[in-house]
């Protein structure tokens, strides 16, 4: 037998792998088992392996890759504003809203006050189509005869 016949072959190579065990989000894989190191949030420390799981080589495709598991950092919460405290105000911003009000209040007045000129339609005088004419209760009036007949 030669020295060759001992060697083992990596069943994967060896590498940080998504944890097969709920203890970490990744754990080291030696090339021939699972080692008790993990790594949660780049902060590597150990924990047990189940015998059963040890030689259970990683699934390809799985090598843990930081980037895919980083998410936008979470702004810092600004503190709360109490009544005794004021958020700083700019008279550059005071002038504008001024401005705007101002320009408000006189297209309001304006479209208030404003005179028509005429282009307001007269009022309807029709009778409505639901309301028929009254009928003619009197003939008219015979016309009088304007020179007497003489005789």
């Amino acid at each position: 037998m030669s020295d060759e016949s001992n060697q083992r072959v990596p069943l994967m190579p060896a590498g940080w792998y998504d944890d097969p065990t709920p203890a970490g989000e990744a754990r080291y894989w030696d090339g021939f088992g699972w080692t008790t190191s993990i790594s949660t949030n780049g902060v590597t420390s150990t924990a047990a392996i189940e015998p059963a799981l040890v030689g259970v080589p990683p699934v390809r495709g799985s090598e843990f890759r930081a980037h895919r598991r980083v998410t936008a950092p979470i702004p810092p919460t600004p503190p709360p504003v109490t009544m005794t405290q004021s958020a700083p105000r700019s008279p550059v911003g005071a002038i504008l809203a001024a401005v705007i009000a101002l320009v408000v209040i006189v297209a309001l007045v304006v479209l208030l006050t404003r005179d028509d000129e005429g282009d307001t339609p007269p009022p309807n005088t029709d009778v409505p189509a639901t309301a028929p004419a009254a009928p003619a209760t009197e003939a008219p009036a015979a016309e009088a005869d304007p020179a007497p007949s003489g005789g």
